[in-house]
């Protein structure tokens, strides 16, 4: 079984299994926060950190995204099974729903593919503001006080 978590940092997340993970980050330059209602999001043009260990060491983890398949990157396994490497989601992806995939060899030689459902947004995303505005704040404050003040003229009215 595979877990998946967000990162400390709620910048990306992590997957862990027996044996491995792969970590996913956003960077901080970008802005964004890595998840959008729980939902892992990439923005186009933008960078992708990828890590993880488990695999064999001096062999290469190859990274794709697909619904179409676009290869976003390679990186090399260090002595110690791990690897990091930054890569850039290409401004043609298309917004929406996609796989991340990442193709490496463990240390006993079996392949080792990880697919992570992720959502691609646009460079000038922005989270939707929840609440209310400013405007509809006064509207609902103008009709309280316009209520309060009918109920207390016609008091006056009925008490007069």
């Amino acid at each position: 079984p595979v877990t998946i978590t967000p990162n400390a940092s709620a910048t990306g997340f992590v997957m862990t299994g027996d044996g491995f993970t792969f970590a996913m980050e956003i960077p901080a330059s970008n802005g964004e926060a890595g998840s959008a209602s729980g939902v892992v999001t990439l923005t186009r043009s933008r960078e992708v950190q990828v890590s993880g260990d488990g695999f064999a060491p001096g062999t290469l983890v190859d990274v794709w995204l697909f619904s179409t398949p676009t290869y976003l990157g390679t990186a090399r396994v260090g002595a110690d099974g791990r690897f990091t490497e930054s890569m850039n989601v290409p401004a043609s992806i298309a917004v929406g729903g996609h796989t991340l995939q990442a193709n490496g060899t463990t240390a006993d030689g079996k392949t080792r593919s990880l697919n992570l459902g992720v959502q691609v947004v646009d460079s000038n995303f922005t989270l939707p503001k929840t609440g209310g505005t400013d405007t509809v704040a006064m509207v609902v404050l103008w009709l309280l006080a316009a209520g309060v003040f009918v109920v207390t003229a016609r008091r006056r009215r009925v008490i007069g």
